[in-house]
């Protein structure tokens, strides 16, 4: 896994697949059945974590934290399978020593 960078593409994508995967545990309900508590709890839990990985992204790109907060192997940047494909945006780590002096100023 590359720690020079975070793949804005790869952090969307997980985010999109979390949510496709709560709609298909309320389908059920779509339908007119009953859903259970345990997907009730199952769909709450997705959404959740979903909702913090935002958040955690939102901050991470107006700068608030690190982007290094997101690092993981789904938002790895990789070169782009096509020429032809959606350019990323990417998200680099701050400096340790920017983390350093920040710090300092806050003591």
């Amino acid at each position: 896994m590359s720690r020079e960078a975070i793949s804005l593409t790869g952090e969307l994508g997980l985010l999109r697949q979390a949510l496709a995967a709560a709609a298909e545990l309320l389908e059920p309900s779509i339908v007119g059945e009953e859903l259970s508590p345990d997907a009730g709890r199952e769909v709450l839990a997705v959404i959740s974590l979903a909702e913090a990985r935002v958040e955690l992204l939102r901050r991470a790109v107006i700068g608030a934290v690190d982007p290094a907060l997101l690092l993981s192997r789904h938002n790895e940047v990789t070169a782009p399978l096509r020429s032809n494909d959606d350019p990323d945006i990417i998200l680099k780590p701050f400096a340790r020593r920017k983390i350093a002096r920040e710090g300092a100023r806050d003591d």
